[in-house]
């Protein structure tokens, strides 16, 4: 009897330089959060996913080495569902993992699926784990009324949209400067040992925070990047470099995309700060640049540096081994050259019918940008989730105080990590303390 030939997908345009780029300590992860309304119970979790899995086959994966490139292949064996470490965005291991690319782990009510980015981005990823949390309350009789569960999969979920909307220029045409970006200031601090990394999560009403950024008479997304400079300039003391912040861009509203796989692009802000600057002094420059950055013809040629750029000859023919030896080509194209920080904001997310209290959204640091923040809306709540590998929280603190003076209330937590490590206070990385037992110890600010 013949085997059963396995489905295999190239990787996005993207996504190529994502394996190409791991190393023994660097991995391109990022994690989406669901607070359910009742505690998890694992096996139906389980079986959720593996019914998610038959819906999204994209995610149904495991990832393979091929001549030039790296590619998916259909995964056969089962998934499988942790409880959570505690270890905020840990390594993924392959073969604990059953070779999948993500990780699907729970704690209390506490629902969280670590993606290697090469997969997905937050899009797709959101996509993904509200189809496991609609499947897991039918198999738990939580009623549902979200008509996730009834669609059908659709030939554009499959499609590489930097392809489809690559626009063939000249080589000499192409910006590729516009990647590479320029020096920025670097956030300094005494980094964690071991495993895991610092989580300060703030929870607020998303119309307050809106009211707020309308007040300013800037988008959501101008706000809490001018803030973050802000809070960031303030812990600082010398200037010599700018504080650049790179923030992703979701394509899909602005070229139609349905695609589950990678369709994000990077643009810089940068601001050199001065000590006299307020909120507004950022705001002011911030929107500009960010809604010139934002111009299609601005992004148009971003793709086709993208698109062009990976599939030169030279570098498209280009043997695995040699792509390795290549690195600096793959970050030219992918991390956006030199950054502070980096500050992605989903947007809202339509989790009605779902008995989910909030989402959140957690970024990978690096030693380049050390503290990054992630934000995402969903019924009615902002999470803010700040991600470091530092042991000073300072920049959190100053960002979240501001909001609260502006009356905002929030609703603070922590993983505790510096505690872990420094054994001198309470808690734990899944520390139990708040009601909802979402794996962070918090308070009201």
């Amino acid at each position: 009897m013949s085997e059963k030939l396995l489905n295999w997908y190239r990787m996005d345009n993207s996504a190529k330089l994502y394996p190409v780029m791991t190393t023994e300590n660097s991995q391109s992860l990022f994690r989406i959060s669901l607070l359910l309304g009742t505690k998890i119970s694992p096996e139906p979790l389980k079986e959720a996913v593996g019914l998610t899995l038959k819906r999204f086959s994209t995610f149904n994966v495991r990832i393979r080495r091929g001549v030039f490139w790296y590619y998916f292949e259909e995964n056969v064996k089962p998934p499988v569902v942790f409880p959570d470490n505690g270890i905020l965005l840990q390594k993924l291991k392959p073969r604990e993992l059953n070779d999948f690319p993500f990780r699907v782990s729970y704690f209390g009510r506490k629902l969280s699926v670590d993606f290697f980015h090469a997969v997905t981005d937050a899009s797709g990823a959101v996509e993904f784990i509200k189809a496991i949390a609609a499947h897991y309350f039918t198999l738990t009789g939580t009623p549902i009324s979200l008509n996730i569960l009834d669609s059908e999969p659709k030939d554009e979920e499959f499609e590489d949209s930097f392809l489809k909307y690559y626009a063939p220029a000249k080589s000499e045409k192409l910006d590729l400067g516009q990647f590479k970006g320029k020096k920025s200031y670097k956030i300094p601090g005494e980094t964690f040992s071991g495993l895991g990394y610092g989580l300060i999560q703030a929870i607020m009403p998303l119309k307050e925070a809106l009211g707020l950024a309308k007040a300013r008479g800037c988008s959501l997304t101008v706000l809490l990047t001018s803030l973050m400079m802000k809070s960031i300039a303030e812990c600082g003391e010398a200037f010599d470099s700018p504080i650049t912040i790179m923030v992703p861009v979701n394509l899909r509203k602005i070229f139609p995309s349905r695609t589950l796989f990678n369709f994000v692009l990077f643009v810089s802000l940068s601001v050199q700060p001065q000590k006299t600057y307020t909120l507004d002094d950022y705001i002011r420059i911030n929107k500009a640049a960010l809604a010139d950055a934002l111009e299609k013809d601005n992004l148009q040629r971003k793709i086709n540096t993208s698109v062009k750029g990976l599939n030169l000859i030279l570098f498209r023919f280009m043997p695995l081994p040699l792509k390795y030896a290549a690195l600096k080509i793959g970050r030219l194209f992918i991390k956006g050259g030199s950054q502070t920080s980096i500050l992605s904001n989903v947007g809202a997310v339509d989790l009605e019918g779902l008995d989910v209290e909030y989402m959140s959204f957690n970024l990978n640091v690096s030693k380049n940008s050390p503290v990054n923040m992630a934000a995402v809306s969903a019924n009615g709540k902002l999470a803010l989730s700040f991600t470091r590998a530092i042991k000073s929280a300072e920049i959190e603190k100053r960002f979240i105080r501001e909001l609260a003076a502006e009356g905002i209330e929030i609703d603070v937590n922590s993983n505790f990590r510096e505690c872990v490590i420094s054994r001198n206070c309470g808690g734990n990385d899944n520390s139990d303390k708040d009601k909802g037992g979402d794996g962070t110890g918090g308070g009201k600010r």
